[in-house]
């Protein structure tokens, strides 16, 4: 997206009407989201899919609070022609100093990046809306940008990774679409956090994995709550061998940062992120797990740990 994004432009006080009077709060293992002004199709869907990390009061100071509001006129995207091909979800978002914008065909929102406050736009839905972006896809997208931000605000990271935890840790996953991440938690054998998308937060002068709802296409357990200590980080490849290799620092560093969606896209334009970036890749060792289809996988990774 170019730096004269629409969104930038607009006027997004002045739409003053909620969306609905929905109301909800979820938290993240401590991380607080509020969100405010829902629609009843919006908080159906926040209530469901969220179920396991809903609080029954308000936090007093959430780390993230996102008000809807009605716009019909705001700079949305379009939807595709009838009858065209879907190509993949259709999602906008730029950062422009402290100020994150994010739009798609049902949203379109600005947070405020050091406040942690946001207003998202909600549009009129019809049948060709409906169609492309259903609000639990408008929702759910939105929530994973704007969280993306708000934790490497506070030195954490949101991670392409699949997350499996044993014997009370966590062992990250990470790689691009089809490196291997969905077929990795399928065959683990062990508690799955994400197959997809993993928050990373700084605790105690090491990092912690967060139980979160954000997952691809694994559905085998239940969503799991909690912060589980990060045992080890592991750049996923396909192989008929199975082993695990040291790479230099500077291309695992490249590789860790190219897997860090919704903020990688921006990462030019926002120099304060790197510190972030650079604190956790120092401390989580990424390191380099060839793998097949089954779990000889942990063997190798047992091996390493002794």
């Amino acid at each position: 997206m170019s730096r004269g994004t629409p969104q930038a432009d607009y006027p997004f006080e002045r739409a003053t009407a909620p969306a609905g009077p929905g109301d909800r709060t979820i938290s993240l293992s401590g991380l607080t989201v509020r969100l405010d002004g829902m629609d009843a199709a919006a908080e159906r869907f926040v209530a469901e899919r969220f179920r396991r990390y809903l609080l029954g009061a308000h936090a007093a100071q959430p780390d993230l609070r996102l008000t809807f509001r009605v716009d019909p006129a705001a700079p949305y995207l379009e939807p595709r022609p009838a009858g065209g091909t879907l190509s993949g979800y259709q999602m906008e978002h730029v950062v422009i100093a402290d100020i994150l914008y994010h739009r798609s065909v049902t949203v379109c929102a600005k947070l405020d990046l050091k406040a942690a406050t946001g207003i998202v736009l909600r549009r009129p839905i019809d049948e060709a809306v409906e169609l492309e972006d259903p609000i639990h896809m408008a929702v759910e997208n939105l929530l994973r940008s704007c969280l993306a931000w708000t934790v490497l605000r506070r030195g954490g990271l949101m991670l392409h990774a699949a997350s499996v935890v044993r014997e009370g840790r966590c062992y990250l996953f990470f790689g691009t679409s089809n490196a291997g991440k969905s077929t990795i938690a399928s065959i683990c054998g062990g508690q799955v956090i994400s197959d997809d998308l993993t928050m990373v937060m700084p605790e105690g002068g090491a990092f912690v994995a967060i139980g979160s709802p954000f997952r691809g296409t694994y559905t085998a357990c239940e969503d799991l709550t909690g912060r589980y200590p990060i045992a080890g980080v592991y750049r996923l490849i396909k192989d008929e061998r199975v082993f695990i290799e040291k790479r230099p620092a500077a291309i695992a560093f490249g590789d860790f940062v190219a897997n860090l969606p919704f903020v990688v896209g921006e990462l030019e334009r926002q120099p304060w992120a790197w510190g972030a970036i650079e604190a956790a890749f120092g401390r989580l060792n990424v390191k380099y797990l060839h793998f097949r289809k089954d779990p000889s996988f942990w063997d190798a990774i047992a091996a390493e740990e002794r």
